[in-house]
Parts: C-alpha cells; sequence; structure tokens
C-alpha cells in the first residue's frame, strides 16, 4: 500500500468511558478521517466526531470518549 491508499480499520487506543485519544496504523491527510462508531458514521459537526492531533502520527481525539467496549472504526486516505 502506498500514500494515497484509502484504509479502514479499528482505531488504536483504550475503549473504556473516559480515553478520548486514538490513532491509526498510518499517518493520514488531513481532512479525510472519518470515525465510525458501533457502526455509526460521526460526522464531523457532531459531538461525538473527532479532532485531528497530528495526521503526520496518525494521532486525533474523540470530542466524546467512547463506552466500555463500543468499537471504534476509522476510514482515511494515507498521507
Amino acid at each position: 500500500m502506498a500514500s494515497g491508499d484509502e484504509w479502514l480499520e479499528e482505531a488504536t487506543g483504550n475503549v473504556n468511558g473516559l480515553n478520548a485519544d486514538f490513532s491509526t496504523s498510518r499517518p493520514y491527510q488531513s481532512g479525510t478521517l472519518y470515525i465510525l462508531g458501533n457502526g455509526q458514521l460521526w460526522p464531523a459537526d457532531d459531538d461525538e466526531s473527532a479532532d485531528e492531533l497530528s495526521p503526520a502520527a496518525g494521532t486525533f481525539r474523540l470530542r466524546t470518549a467512547p463506552a466500555d467496549n463500543d468499537r471504534v472504526l476509522v476510514r482515511y486516505i494515507e498521507a
């Protein structure tokens, strides 16, 4: 895989109702990160969406910590 490829994967981070900081396995292009919580897309203007911390490091922060045992998937384009 190379830069420009689209990825769909489980986010890396503790899903425990407290943690809101997560990461992708690869750097992503700013503006291409989409969050899916329990199979539902969390739109950018939703309170549950994410703020990009460092796309080059693959890090982001959810505006609301997912509940214990929620499933957090991310879709993005690799930088």
